[in-house]
């Protein structure tokens, strides 16, 4: 068996909330401040009530419509661990891995099943190194927002995903 090894990355990992440059010291000045009035000796508030709340109001849905988490792997976490509960998929010896090439090495080498994104294995499906499993029951369509500061002038990066995100029409 040959061991595991990282996928090297290059460029600026947008799912990772990278950007091409630095806060400026503004911004800096900001986050120091925000800090120095928090109480350290307290957990967030993991159920996000007040933020749900809030984003309800402007996009005007009910709150218990909005979910949050700390990434986008947590929040696939949630979907799918929903997505299994609903369709009363009973998981035992459960590992969560936060790296989806580490889930697509896992299911290649025969350590498990993985849910993987198809469009990021469609190599592996052609080429029979991996096989998708039919559920017998659709994923339902989730919609994704993103939120930034509007009151601070975006990276370019920043501009360039918005860009992209708003002209971007699959299947077109």
């Amino acid at each position: 068996m040959q061991g595991y090894k990282t996928h090297v990355q290059s460029g600026i990992l947008l799912n990772a909330n990278e950007a091409s440059q630095n806060v400026n010291e503004t911004v800096k000045q900001e986050i120091i401040d925000a800090i120095s009035n928090l109480s350290l000796n307290r957990y967030p508030d993991t159920t996000c009530h007040q933020l749900h709340r809030l984003y309800a109001e402007v996009m005007n849905v009910p709150s218990s419509w909005i979910l949050s988490g700390n990434g986008s792997d947590q929040m696939l976490g949630f979907l799918i661990q929903y997505y299994l509960q609903e369709n009363k998929i009973e998981t035992r010896d459960l590992i969560e891995v936060s790296t989806m090439d580490l889930l697509i090495d896992f299911a290649k080498t025969n350590l498990g099943v993985a849910c993987v994104i198809r469009q990021f294995v469609q190599n592996e499906l052609a080429n029979k190194e991996l096989l998708e499993i039919p559920l017998g029951f659709p994923i339902h369509k989730r919609e994704i927002g993103f939120a930034y500061k509007n009151t601070l002038k975006p990276s370019k990066s920043l501009e360039l995903f918005i860009d992209f995100y708003q002209n971007f029409h699959p299947g077109e």
